[in-house]
C-alpha cells in the first residue's frame, strides 16, 4: 500500500472521528454550591478551566521565527478547556507558538463557533478591585510612548529581541535607565510601567494589525487613521472584535515604530481550526459530492468523435472518485452509529 493511500484513509477515520465532536465534548455542568469536593467547593458556579500547552511541531524554515515560543522552542499554541472532572469541553488548534494565551483566548470567543463565555457573573469585590487596578495604572504621555519605542527599536537593531519578539530582562533595565535619563526624575520602572506600557502597546499594534488585514480596511497615510470602505463592514467586524470598537476616527500616531517595535514575524492565526468548523466544512464537501449532470444540446457527429476519448476518461475519473468516497461514507456512519452508542449508554 502506497503512502499516499495511508495518507488519504487516516485522514479520512482522522474526518470521521472530528464528527463525534458533539458526542466526544462534555456540556459545561457549574459546581454546585453543595458541592464537598477539597478541590472546588472553593469555586462555586465556575463552569471550567482552561489554559494554553504548547506541542512541538515540525514547519518550514521560513515559519520557524513565527511558531518559536518564548522558552525557544518550535511550537503550536493549543486552548484546552476542560470541566472539573478533567473532561473536554472545548479545543482550538493551529495557533504558532508565538501568540500570546491571551490572544488565542480572544480568538476561541470571538469565533462563531467559538468558547462560550457566561457574562454577569462578577462580584461587586471584583469589579471594585479591578477598577482600582486602572486607578493604579500610571498615564503615559505621548512623548514617553515614543521615547521607549525608539529605546525598544534601537535594541532590536542590536540583536537585543528574541525571535518571538519578547526583550530580554537586562534589555528592560537599560530602557528604565534611559528613560530616566530623558525625563528625569518620572520614576518609571520596568515592573511597574515599562511591562504594563509595553503591553498596552502591543494591543494596540495588534488591534490595528488584523483590522489592516482584513477586507474591507484601508490606512491613510496623512491622516494616520483607519479607513473603512462602509458602516456595515464596520458593525459586522466589531461584533465579533468589541476591543476595536474606538479605533475607527482615532489617530495611531506610531504605528510605524510600533511595527518595528513588535511586528515582523508575528503570528497570523492562519492555521487555527475548531472543531465545529471543521464538521461543517466536511458537511459542505459531501454535499458537493454528488455527480452533476451536464442537461445541454447533444454534440454534434464530429464532436462526439473528437471528445469520446475524454467522455471516457472523464467518466471513468467520476467512477474511481464514487469508489474513494464509499470508505468515507462508511467511515462517517459509523461514527453517527459510534455517536447514537455512546448515548445510550451513558441514559
Amino acid at each position: 500500500m502506497s503512502g499516499e493511500t495511508i495518507s488519504r484513509y487516516f485522514n479520512l477515520a482522522l474526518n470521521s472521528v472530528l464528527r463525534l465532536q458533539e458526542t466526544l465534548l462534555r456540556a459545561p455542568d457549574p459546581v454546585p454550591e453543595d458541592c464537598l469536593d477539597e478541590r472546588w467547593k472553593w469555586f462555586k458556579s465556575c463552569l471550567r478551566a482552561l489554559d494554553g500547552t504548547h506541542i512541538e511541531v515540525n514547519v518550514p524554515i521560513i515559519d520557524k521565527p513565527r511558531y518559536r515560543n518564548r522558552k525557544g522552542d518550535i511550537s503550536t499554541n493549543v486552548l484546552g478547556v476542560c470541566s472539573k472532572d478533567m473532561k473536554f469541553i472545548y479545543v482550538l488548534t493551529g495557533w504558532e507558538g508565538s501568540a500570546l494565551d491571551s490572544r488565542v483566548l480572544r480568538d476561541a470567543i470571538s469565533r462563531r463557533n467559538g468558547l462560550i463565555v457566561p457574562t454577569g457573573m462578577e462580584s461587586k469585590s471584583n469589579i471594585q478591585h479591578i477598577n482600582k487596578k486602572k486607578r493604579d495604572r500610571r498615564q503615559w504621555s505621548n512623548q514617553e510612548d515614543e521615547a521607549l519605542l525608539d529605546i525598544l527599536i534601537e535594541a532590536a537593531y542590536q540583536g537585543q529581541r528574541c525571535d518571538n519578539r519578547q526583550f530580554k530582562t537586562y534589555t528592560l533595565k537599560m530602557a528604565e535607565a534611559k528613560m530616566d535619563e530623558k525625563f528625569p526624575g518620572c520614576g518609571i520602572k520596568v515592573k511597574l510601567h515599562i511591562e504594563s506600557a509595553m503591553k498596552r502597546l502591543r494591543t494596540i499594534y495588534a488591534i490595528v494589525y488584523d483590522m489592516l488585514n482584513q477586507s474591507g480596511f484601508g490606512w491613510n497615510d496623512e491622516t494616520k487613521m483607519i479607513i473603512v470602505d462602509s458602516d456595515d463592514v464596520w458593525n459586522e467586524y466589531i461584533k465579533s472584535h468589541p476591543n476595536a470598537k474606538d479605533y475607527r476616527n482615532a489617530q495611531i500616531l506610531l504605528l510605524d515604530k510600533l511595527a518595528l517595535a513588535f511586528g515582523k514575524d508575528r503570528a497570523t492565526g492562519k492555521g487555527v481550526v475548531a472543531l465545529a468548523d471543521v464538521v461543517e466544512q466536511l458537511e459542505e464537501e459531501n454535499n458537493n459530492d454528488e455527480v452533476e449532470i451536464d442537461l445541454t444540446e447533444p454534440p454534434s457527429i464530429n464532436q462526439s468523435q473528437s471528445k469520446g476519448k475524454h467522455d471516457f476518461v472523464e467518466s471513468h475519473t467520476r467512477k474511481k472518485n464514487r469508489g474513494a468516497n464509499l470508505p468515507a461514507n462508511n467511515l462517517s456512519k459509523l461514527g453517527k452509529s459510534f455517536g447514537m452508542w455512546l448515548n445510550e449508554s451513558s441514559e
